[in-house]
């Protein structure tokens, strides 16, 4: 959502650039006031932006358990079961991305589980340009602190425990495992 104002539209094509203004304007049907739609807009993107990193953080976890595998040892699988606690492999017939909330409330949170979370809570707020209720704003605090709590523990997990890893690894003469 962009609030009502004018703005230039700008294309580039085979070299050439052109500009258009344009002055945009709520449809007049929308009774909500700016602030609460831009108070949406905001709360939009903020679970975005959450739900899409937490994805990329599954992605790459995902790909540090193939290079685990393929680097084996006792403390490569020791360190792979740690991983795939935040980032379980799909399960069959399962659809990936987003679009979906997360497993029930009972299942640890994993990366994708606090992706969907966060997606969930955007979608719920998606129906009608309408301010952001009570429960929505509940509901993407508690998918923002499930996410935070996630991310961090990937976070130390890609960072320092894989270092404390490697550094084991290295001094048993062998190959680090990078995270990319």
């Amino acid at each position: 959502w962009a609030p009502p104002g004018a703005y230039t539209v700008r294309l580039t094509v085979d070299g050439k650039h052109y500009a258009q203004p344009i002055t945009l304007r709520l449809d007049p049907r929308v009774k909500t006031p700016a602030s609460a739609l831009t108070k949406l807009a905001t709360l939009t993107q903020q679970m975005y932006d959450g739900a899409a990193a937490a994805h990329a953080a599954y992605d790459d976890a995902r790909a540090l358990v193939a290079r685990l595998d393929a680097a084996g040892g006792g403390d490569a699988a020791a360190f792979k079961t740690r991983v795939l606690a935040l980032a379980p492999a799909p399960e069959r017939g399962a659809r990936g991305g987003f679009g979906r909330r997360g497993g029930a409330s009972n299942t640890p949170a994993t990366l994708e589980s606090a992706s969907k979370g966060l997606m969930g809570a955007a979608l719920a707020m998606q129906s009608a340009d309408v301010a952001p209720t009570a429960g929505n704003i509940a509901a993407c605090t508690q998918a923002q602190a499930q996410a935070a709590d996630v991310m961090a523990r990937w976070h130390a997990l890609a960072t320092t425990e894989l270092g404390a890893l490697n550094a084991k690894r290295r001094a048993a003469g062998e190959a680090a495992v990078t995270l990319r």
